[in-house]
């Protein structure tokens, strides 16, 4: 995907990465960078809870309200009752999760 994507960039375009669901680190080519004078910028969210806690803060504060207000809608890709709790954890671990994976505690069976 992210090939693809880097492919679709616009001229002075950004692209951001934010980590990799497939396993699969990708190559960038510089040399699509340098003919669309684009960038690629890498993006590890968990980092800023260390080094800049007021960033991490302020963006977690940022996306709860976005959600309250209804504007994002996290994608939920499967709910497993809190009896599956294992076949959840195969479920994610064998990556088959496309989205959030929850563990529905009020449901027992």
């Amino acid at each position: 995907m992210f090939e693809d994507c880097l492919k679709c960039l616009a001229y002075e375009g950004k692209l951001l990465t934010l980590g990799y669901a497939s396993g699969k680190v990708p190559n960038i080519p510089a040399n699509v960078l340098l003919l669309k004078n684009a960038s690629v910028h890498g993006v590890y969210w968990g980092s800023y809870f260390e080094k800049m806690p007021e960033v991490f803060q302020h963006s977690v504060t940022t996306i709860l309200k976005l959600w309250k207000e209804g504007k994002i809608t996290p994608h939920v890709g499967k709910i497993f009752p809190l009896s599956q709790i294992n076949d959840a954890l195969e479920f994610v671990s064998s990556r088959q999760s496309m989205g959030k994976v929850i563990v529905d505690c009020t449901k027992i069976g």
